[in-house]
């Protein structure tokens, strides 16, 4: 609601959407600005850092999650053409992109719906890699466990429900392309991964720790590349905290199963409103 009632006071050629929690750089929209050089780019998401990233272990973890997926992997997305979300913790907008498409729909997840949306006008997503802002992070793990239920949730309301069309070839390759991914990666995927989990815990082989150490110094090793990519490019996280690599599979674990509940969930239209929005509100949101 907010966020159109400002929309409608915009007379810029462009907007810039910022959480309350996060704060921009003196160079971060004059890093963005020449992406929209090209006429056909609708928005351009921000590289996104972790502000209190030392207040607590979780922070610190959350540090390296948001470096690969809000820098390295948006990066790789960007070079693809298949950007699948543009935060609303920092991203600029082109105002004709945007009022075009009405504003934003009420209710969770906008940023992901305002994304989809410009996808499927044919708008053009671009990512800046020095465009930086940071953010605020949970600090306790039942703030982050409330925080990534709502997003995971958001994810089926978005993505798998109300954009579900995108699966066919309506809006081209990309975007269908787009859906059965994260159809993959943010639902299958993890039910797999916990799946996989009890079957080799009740299994108890006698090939099963080797089986199972293997593979955590397999991801350990995956992830320690990952992190060393995206230090070189954003100097992120710092390099006394690269011994948290090796732990940071323990902290995925109770994000995981946390995921998986909330899909499940969600899939079931179990509880489906979420206190973050306002009833009122809710009752007038034609998607959930």
């Amino acid at each position: 609601m907010n966020l159109n009632l400002a929309l409608n006071f915009v007379r810029g050629e462009f907007v810039f959407v910022l959480d309350a929690d996060t704060q921009i750089y003196n160079d971060t929209i004059a890093s963005m600005l020449p992406y929209f050089e090209d006429p056909q780019v609708g928005a351009v998401a921000a590289s996104i850092f972790v502000r209190n990233g030392t207040a607590s272990l979780l922070t610190r973890f959350q540090r390296i999650e948001y470096m690969l997926t809000y820098t390295l992997a948006q990066l790789w997305r960007d070079k693809l053409g298949i950007i699948a979300i543009v935060p609303g913790m920092g991203a600029m907008f082109r105002t004709t992109a945007m009022k075009g498409l009405g504003g934003f729909d009420m209710g969770l997840g906008d940023d992901t719906d305002m994304t989809l949306r410009l996808r499927k006008a044919r708008w053009r997503l671009k990512m800046a890699l020095r465009g930086r802002i940071s953010t605020d992070v949970p600090v306790t793990l039942s703030h982050l466990m409330r925080q990534r239920a709502r997003w995971t949730r958001n994810m089926v309301k978005m993505r798998l429900r109300k954009h579900r069309d995108m699966a066919t070839l309506r809006y081209g390759f990309a975007n269908a392309f787009l859906f059965y991914e994260n159809l993959v990666n943010r639902t299958i995927r993890p039910l797999a991964i916990v799946g996989l989990a009890i079957y080799a815990h009740l299994y108890r082989g006698v090939d099963a720790p080797f089986i199972i150490g293997f593979l955590f110094w397999f991801t350990s090793l995956e992830l320690f590349l990952k992190v060393l990519i995206a230090r070189d490019m954003t100097t992120e996280p710092p390099l006394g905290q690269l011994w948290l690599v090796p732990l940071y599979i323990f902290y995925r674990v109770p994000l995981l199963l946390n995921q998986v509940t909330q899909v499940t969930r969600e899939l079931l239209y179990i509880k489906t409103w979420h206190p973050y929005v306002p009833k009122r509100i809710w009752k007038q949101t034609p998607h959930h």
